[in-house]
């Protein structure tokens, strides 16, 4: 991390502090964030509410459909549904650009230093979206690995519960420490890695340099981290809901309504459920695109501030970062 000269940021902070001060660093990084949001993840949350408009609609024909439905119905369903698969894979690529962008912006504040939105666009598409995405699918293939090789021990033990009363009770016994040694290992996992695209855009880690520094400044702040990260996780949940209720809103309640209209008339057929599922594919679709965009962008807003500081914050704790705030000694 280049430091041109102190900041506030290069401080240790707790919960308080982390939230103020990311609130500061949004106020200094929202035109990356709200460019960026617009460029990559309207259209994209636009083609998926495309996406889930045909695919209530492709629903609706599948009920009304006289007899079973032919294969090129079929086949044309499965293409939907690969399209659907396909933006969701895009977003994703684009919320690992956006984010990696947005955190070289929060690391270039933290460290004294200005930059221009396509500066930070620049520096993600040259030095930090590739090493960020293999990163990425590293840390999930360790954390889903480790779990599935604990999830598939599981299974001869649930075969052994099944031969007969003498190994019941070894054999669930021994599934549900297994699932839950599996489940412990993920989060385990998770938590120690967290940092790992913060050590790509801050440090300029690779792939495995940053899984690495991770875990070297996680290490004596699991717990901390850990509950960090749940209190930040619901809140931002909350508000998400909160802000998106209005999209949902006009995606599900035109959905219900009828649904439950027709119910109180107790005249629920196949082919009325068809076009109820036909007439509210475009609302759906509305709501989806919009819950998806705003989602995306105030997540692109908030986390590479707080996880990037918080980051500082370990850095600073283990003596990597200096401190513009040293703590005064006792006397």
């Amino acid at each position: 991390m280049q430091i041109s000269r102190k900041t506030p940021f290069l401080a240790r902070q707790g919960l308080s502090d982390l939230l103020d001060n990311s609130f500061k660093m949004m106020g200094r990084t929202w035109k990356t964030s709200l460019l960026l949001s617009l460029v990559f993840f309207l259209p994209l949350s636009a083609l998926a509410g495309w996406g889930s408009a045909r695919f209530f609609g492709g629903l609706a024909g599948l009920m009304s459909a006289a007899g079973e439905p032919g294969l090129a119905f079929f086949l044309g369903y499965l293409r939907l549904l690969l399209a659907m698969l396909g933006a969701s894979l895009l977003l994703g690529l684009a919320g690992v650009f956006v984010h990696a962008a947005v955190g070289a912006h929060v690391a270039a504040v933290a460290g004294g230093r200005s930059l221009e939105p396509w500066e930070a666009a620049g520096l993600a598409g040259r030095r930090f979206f590739v090493p960020s995405l293999l990163q990425s699918l590293v840390q999930q293939a360790l954390i889903g690995g480790a779990l599935m090789i604990l999830l598939f021990a599981a299974v001869p033990l649930g075969a052994l519960a099944a031969v007969g009363r003498p190994f019941l009770a070894v054999g669930i016994a021994g599934a549900a420490v297994a699932v839950l040694l599996g489940a412990a290992v993920a989060v385990w996992l998770s938590v120690l890695l967290h940092f790992a695209p913060q050590a790509v855009v801050f440090d300029g880690e690779g792939v495995f340099g940053s899984l690495q520094a991770s875990a070297r400044v996680v290490r004596g702040s699991w717990w901390r981290l850990l509950g960090v990260s749940l209190v930040v996780s619901m809140v931002l949940s909350f508000a998400l809901g909160l802000v998106t209720l209005p999209f949902t809103g006009v995606a599900m309640l035109p959905l219900v309504s009828r649904m439950v209209g027709l119910l109180m008339e107790g005249d629920l057929e196949m082919a009325d459920l068809a076009e109820v599922f036909r007439s509210a594919g475009v609302g759906i679709g509305i709501g989806a695109a919009g819950s998806t965009f705003i989602q995306a962008a105030l997540n692109a807003f908030f986390l590479p501030a707080f996880y990037g500081l918080f980051f500082v914050d370990l850095k600073v704790r283990k003596g990597e970062l200096p401190e513009s705030r040293p703590r005064k000694k006792k006397t």
